[in-house]
């Protein structure tokens, strides 16, 4: 299947004059309900619009941080959402109830360790940050 998604989004960027994949383009593709990309839009623009409106809803709760002092500077996020919330269609908890459980605070550092993966994944052909992936590994694989 990712094959013919990957072989249809090659075939839509090769027909850009830039050859790069621009997401509207990609859509008015798929609109056509032969496309192979079809079946992966929401074309129900009454269903689409409330889709589209969590997305936003979801982007302003990624939005709040606080910056605890101002000596520190340091900004973390205020609401996380953690899979086992995510599985049951709940929503995100405020960090400091994350931190107050044990269980809630473990599967947020599982989630930490899966998106280090996914980051060394995807930037692991940048050299340069060869030293944060050993910094990542060591964590990971319980090195430190």
């Amino acid at each position: 299947m990712d094959d013919i998604i990957k072989k249809e989004l090659e075939r839509i960027r090769n027909l850009n004059r830039k050859k790069v994949l621009i997401p509207g383009e990609i859509v008015k593709f798929a609109k056509d309900e032969r496309s192979p990309l079809h079946k992966y839009f929401t074309w129900d623009d009454g269903k689409a619009a409330f889709l589209y409106r969590k997305q936003q809803a979801r982007g302003l709760i990624r939005r709040v941080v606080v910056i605890p002092n101002e000596i520190n500077q340091k900004q973390y996020k205020v609401y996380y959402s953690l899979q086992s919330d995510r599985s049951q269609g709940l929503g995100y908890r405020p960090l400091e109830t994350v931190f107050k459980n044990e269980n809630f605070k473990k599967e947020l550092l599982e989630q930490a360790k899966k998106d280090m993966l996914m980051f060394k994944a995807k930037y692991s052909a940048l050299t340069e940050l060869s030293d944060v992936f050993e910094s990542m590994d060591n964590l990971l694989f319980d090195r430190v």
